[in-house]
């Protein structure tokens, strides 16, 4: 037989493990106005696709000419249908200055979901320069985008006015069934 103290101490600490799981889980993540979220030292955001039955792959390849403002340049490639995932592996930009001793800045690769939320970000690397201000990337990366989802590109010149750019992204598109 089970005693009454015996209950109520089982009781106490099992309310003791409640509390402290709940003191040690996890703040949410805050989302910035600029839809990215903000997560706290220690966090980590996980995107797994789910299951799918894959019916065709096919070899997938999308050009983007970039809107240029002052020294960056950007674009979105189109949203993913639904019943299709595309799996991108390959980005190239060419981003074009002014003036041909140009710095170049950064260039990175992001994927938003359908609400224009920040899912993952891949920062891209310069490959070259050449004498006429022209700066290349060519950059091997792995972001799978599903339905509703997007491709974003950014890339900035550092020291000098951005004239043109355009990127293509290359990969796989998979029809689901």
């Amino acid at each position: 037989m089970v005693s009454a103290q015996s209950v109520a101490k089982a009781l106490a600490l099992a309310a003791l493990a409640i509390a402290v799981t709940v003191a040690s889980a996890p703040a949410k993540a805050e989302m910035l106005p600029t839809g990215v979220m903000k997560l706290a030292p220690g966090q980590s955001f996980e995107a797994i696709a789910p299951a799918a039955s894959v019916v065709s792959t096919s070899h997938y390849q999308a050009m983007l000419t970039l809107t240029c403002s002052f020294h960056a340049c950007s674009g979105s490639f189109p949203k993913i249908a639904a019943k299709r995932r595309l799996n991108v592996t390959r980005v190239s930009c060419t981003i074009t200055s002014q003036n041909a001793n140009s710095v170049f800045g950064t260039a990175r690769a992001e994927l938003y979901n359908a609400t224009s939320t920040l899912i993952a970000r891949q920062e891209l690397v310069h490959v070259h320069t050449n004498t006429a201000g022209v700066h290349g990337i060519n950059d091997a990366i792995d972001l799978l985008a599903l339905n509703g989802q997007y491709i974003y590109v950014y890339l900035l010149i550092a020291n000098d006015t951005a004239t043109f750019a355009n990127c293509t992204i290359s990969g796989t598109m998979d029809v689901l069934g």
